[in-house]
Protein backbone atom coordinates (compact mmCIF):
# COMPACT_ATOMS: atom_id res chain seq x y z
CA UNK A 1 0.00 0.00 0.00
CA UNK A 2 2.73 2.49 0.98
CA UNK A 3 4.83 1.76 -2.09
CA UNK A 4 1.80 2.15 -4.36
CA UNK A 5 0.96 5.46 -2.68
CA UNK A 6 4.49 6.68 -3.30
CA UNK A 7 4.14 5.74 -6.96
CA UNK A 8 0.88 7.69 -7.10
CA UNK A 9 2.36 10.68 -5.30
CA UNK A 10 5.36 10.90 -7.63
CA UNK A 11 3.39 9.79 -10.70
CA UNK A 12 5.68 6.81 -11.29
CA UNK A 13 4.56 3.99 -13.54
CA UNK A 14 6.90 1.22 -12.41
CA UNK A 15 8.51 -0.18 -9.29
CA UNK A 16 11.83 0.24 -11.07
CA UNK A 17 11.33 4.02 -11.15
CA UNK A 18 10.31 3.95 -7.48
CA UNK A 19 13.46 2.00 -6.62
CA UNK A 20 15.50 4.63 -8.44
CA UNK A 21 13.78 7.40 -6.46
CA UNK A 22 14.48 5.59 -3.18
CA UNK A 23 18.06 4.77 -4.11
CA UNK A 24 17.67 0.99 -3.87
CA UNK A 25 18.12 -1.76 -6.42
CA UNK A 26 14.89 -2.79 -8.21
CA UNK A 27 15.33 -6.42 -7.10
CA UNK A 28 15.73 -5.25 -3.48
CA UNK A 29 12.48 -3.28 -3.67
CA UNK A 30 10.75 -6.24 -5.32
CA UNK A 31 11.93 -8.56 -2.54
CA UNK A 32 10.78 -6.11 0.13
CA UNK A 33 7.39 -5.76 -1.55
CA UNK A 34 6.93 -9.55 -1.66
CA UNK A 35 7.93 -9.84 2.01
CA UNK A 36 5.66 -7.00 3.07
CA UNK A 37 8.58 -4.92 4.38
CA UNK A 38 9.49 -1.33 3.56
CA UNK A 39 12.71 0.54 2.97
CA UNK A 40 11.44 2.92 5.65
CA UNK A 41 14.73 4.75 6.22
CA UNK A 42 14.97 5.52 2.50
CA UNK A 43 11.34 6.64 2.37
CA UNK A 44 11.79 9.04 5.28
CA UNK A 45 15.12 10.29 3.88
CA UNK A 46 14.09 10.78 0.26
CA UNK A 47 10.38 11.54 0.49
CA UNK A 48 10.33 14.27 3.10
CA UNK A 49 7.77 16.28 1.15
CA UNK A 50 5.19 13.48 1.49
CA UNK A 51 2.82 13.77 4.42
CA UNK A 52 3.61 10.63 6.45
CA UNK A 53 0.12 10.61 7.98
CA UNK A 54 -1.38 10.19 4.51
CA UNK A 55 1.29 7.72 3.44
CA UNK A 56 0.98 5.39 6.44
CA UNK A 57 -2.74 5.68 7.24
CA UNK A 58 -4.72 2.71 5.95
CA UNK A 59 -7.97 4.69 6.07
CA UNK A 60 -7.06 7.25 3.38
CA UNK A 61 -7.20 5.06 0.26
CA UNK A 62 -9.72 7.30 -1.47
CA UNK A 63 -7.93 10.56 -0.69
CA UNK A 64 -5.51 12.35 -2.96
CA UNK A 65 -1.85 12.59 -2.00
CA UNK A 66 -1.19 15.16 0.67
CA UNK A 67 1.86 17.40 0.70
CA UNK A 68 3.36 18.60 3.92
CA UNK A 69 4.99 21.95 4.38
CA UNK A 70 6.54 21.41 7.78
CA UNK A 71 7.50 17.77 7.15
CA UNK A 72 6.09 16.79 10.54
CA UNK A 73 4.38 13.51 11.20
CA UNK A 74 1.90 12.46 13.83
CA UNK A 75 2.87 10.67 16.99
CA UNK A 76 1.23 7.48 15.70
CA UNK A 77 3.16 7.59 12.43
CA UNK A 78 6.45 8.30 14.18
CA UNK A 79 5.83 5.44 16.61
CA UNK A 80 5.09 3.13 13.70
CA UNK A 81 8.38 4.12 12.06
CA UNK A 82 10.26 3.67 15.33
CA UNK A 83 8.76 0.23 15.94
CA UNK A 84 9.60 -0.90 12.40
CA UNK A 85 13.19 0.30 12.80
CA UNK A 86 13.49 -1.49 16.15
CA UNK A 87 12.05 -4.71 14.73
CA UNK A 88 14.56 -4.58 11.88
CA UNK A 89 17.42 -4.03 14.35
CA UNK A 90 16.27 -6.93 16.57
CA UNK A 91 16.08 -9.21 13.52
CA UNK A 92 19.63 -8.22 12.51
CA UNK A 93 20.95 -8.81 16.02
CA UNK A 94 19.21 -12.19 16.26
CA UNK A 95 20.84 -13.26 12.99
CA UNK A 96 24.25 -12.11 14.21
CA UNK A 97 23.79 -14.03 17.46
CA UNK A 98 22.79 -17.20 15.59
CA UNK A 99 25.83 -16.84 13.37
CA UNK A 100 28.16 -16.42 16.35
CA UNK A 101 26.63 -19.38 18.16
CA UNK A 102 27.05 -21.63 15.16
CA UNK A 103 30.67 -20.54 14.65
CA UNK A 104 31.43 -21.20 18.32
CA UNK A 105 29.78 -24.64 18.26
CA UNK A 106 32.58 -27.22 18.69
CA UNK A 107 30.66 -29.70 16.54
CA UNK A 108 30.64 -27.31 13.57
CA UNK A 109 34.45 -27.41 13.02
CA UNK A 110 35.52 -29.34 9.93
Amino acid sequence: MVLDRLKTYYNLQTDSKLAELLGVQPNTLSMQRSRGTLPIEKIVERCSNVNMNWLLNKNTDDQLPVHTLDESISYEASESLRVQALQKRVHTLENQLKSRRSSNDPGSAS
